[in-house]
């Protein structure tokens, strides 16, 4: 009876059910939507949902996938791993604010303790950590020291021109980083050093011979001369020898087997 008397129309005018009187309250979905109205149901459709929202800074990628650099023990330089972090940065969009504490959560051991020692206003300051992991760890070659490395590298022994020409870049880069600013003429630089290292004679001749064909005004550069010694040597044909080679063992060992299967028809008419 008071199930029913709380039902009355009269006795409730507004038809709401109070809640534990008369079971659980279903709304219809499209009734819902229709209250939200239509000026709700438009900026809802607009908002954009931030798929990281839910994890913190969404950062976990970056800390993954970037090294550790721990100081002296490191197999980055500290000027190469300083150039891979700023490039992740840049990858993952990484606000300017949250750049400082993310790099000193990729530093380990004597590195870190560089930088714990810093005030706290110097351990925000992305330029300041920097800074202090360059006069702690940085390279301290004189540029006289690099450059005369670089015109005494010559293609060693057993040495592929690849590995020769990269030593080159190598040395080049760190010059031009302690200089703080490339040399004017850094291609023709290269070239010339390449074609002096390279141990084959012959193979020397010809590329100078390509190098003094061409004109003034539309020089070899380092790239042409490079990508014809890889040609002329063999080295990027070297892979592809090995392959056609395995094909052309598949080919004979079928055509063998084919002859064998034939032989055994022959044998049991």
């Amino acid at each position: 009876m008071e199930n029913q008397e709380a039902a009355n129309p009269q006795d409730n005018p507004d038809g709401v059910i109070p809640p534990g009187n008369g079971g659980d309250v279903q709304v219809n979905p499209e009734d819902q939507n229709n209250q939200n109205g239509p000026e709700n149901q438009t900026q809802n459709q607009n908002q954009v949902v931030n798929p990281v929202a839910n994890f913190g800074l969404g950062y976990l990628p970056f800390d993954r996938k970037l090294p550790k650099f721990t100081g002296a023990e490191s197999s980055l330089s500290v000027e190469e791993w300083l150039d891979e972090v700023e490039g992740s940065f840049d990858l993952f969009n990484i606000p300017e604010g949250h750049r400082a504490g993310l790099l000193y959560r990729q530093l380990e051991g004597e590195a870190r303790r560089q930088v714990a020692v810093l005030p706290n206003a110097e351990r925000t300051d992305l330029e300041r950590l920097k800074d202090r992991l360059v006069e702690a760890f940085g390279d301290t070659a004189h540029v006289s020291v690099i450059m005369g490395q670089f015109y005494s590298r010559v293609q060693l022994p057993k040495e592929t021109l690849q590995s020769y020409a990269l030593a080159l870049q190598e040395l080049l880069k760190r010059a031009d980083r302690r200089r703080g600013q490339p040399l004017v003429d850094t291609d023709s630089i290269l070239r010339d050093r390449f074609l002096d290292g390279i141990r084959d004679e012959w193979l020397r001749r010809q590329l100078r011979r390509e190098v003094m064909r061409a004109p003034v005004e539309n020089p070899r550069t380092f790239r042409e001369i490079k990508e014809e010694a890889f040609h002329l040597s063999g080295e990027w044909g070297a892979s592809t020898s090995s392959v056609q080679v395995q094909a052309s063992q598949m080919v004979v060992e079928s055509t063998d087997m084919t002859t064998e299967l034939t032989k055994l028809r022959e044998e049991t008419k």
